[in-house]
């Protein structure tokens, strides 16, 4: 006979090995010895971006570890950004991934609540530059992006970026010097009904633009 594990208690992995058995007489009892595995669930991410801008500049905001640091696959697997309000967002490039699959890119905006697709159906293996300025979007006056997610679907231990995607924006012109521009990114997946997300927080210090020389009075 062979015998093989088809399920284990919660998790934890099944073992995956086959055991082969003969049984001599009726009612012969054979004993197996079956090791699993913790089911061990994590995942990561890390941003960086400009220490110091200048208000009215552009930046770049570089993300990176963006990973299923698991040892099982993860259902809904994402990595989203909540855009600081002090900034407006010009082009997001999506780098490349580790697995061969397709996902979709969304956003939100100041003035609609739900998620809106900005692209589908994108190769995992193709880096894409994708406009997000007003224009391109189709948006309304007062109008700015809040939030981007990308949406990968069902990813295997190990996924990851290979090349980071990269979120170019620009700040106010009216930020004041010392002002502290706060962006948080987050990322997770799904196993079961169960969620882990792993958080990353990054701050820009403003300069503020100089208001030149003073008009003289007096004598």
């Amino acid at each position: 006979y062979a015998i093989k594990e088809t399920s284990s208690p919660e998790y934890y992995l099944t073992d995956g090995k086959v055991f082969y058995a003969t049984l001599k007489v009726a009612d012969d009892l054979v004993r197996f010895e079956v090791l699993n595995e913790s089911v061990d669930v994590n995942v990561t991410a890390e941003k960086r971006g400009n220490v110091e801008v200048l208000a009215g500049d552009t930046m770049r905001y570089d993300f990176s570890q963006i990973r299923n640091d698991s040892n099982v696959s993860l259902d809904e697997f994402y990595w989203h950004d909540k855009l600081p309000a002090e900034v407006r967002l010009g082009k997001i490039v999506t780098g490349t991934w580790s697995e061969r699959l397709t996902y979709s890119v969304e956003y939100k905006t100041n003035k609609k609540s739900g998620w809106k697709v900005l692209e589908k159906n994108l190769s995992s293996r193709t880096s894409h530059s994708l406009d997000c300025s007003p224009e391109a979007l189709d948006l309304a006056a007062n109008e700015y992006v809040t939030e981007i997610r990308f949406n990968f679907g069902t990813v295997g231990p190990g996924f990851c970026e290979e090349t980071g995607p990269s979120l170019f924006v620009t700040t106010l012109a009216d930020l004041e010097d010392g002002y502290r521009i706060i962006n948080r990114t987050d990322v997770g997946g799904k196993i079961g009904d169960e969620w882990v997300v792993a958080k990353d927080t990054w701050i820009t210090v403003v300069w503020g633009k100089p208001r030149g020389d003073l008009p003289k009075t007096g004598v």
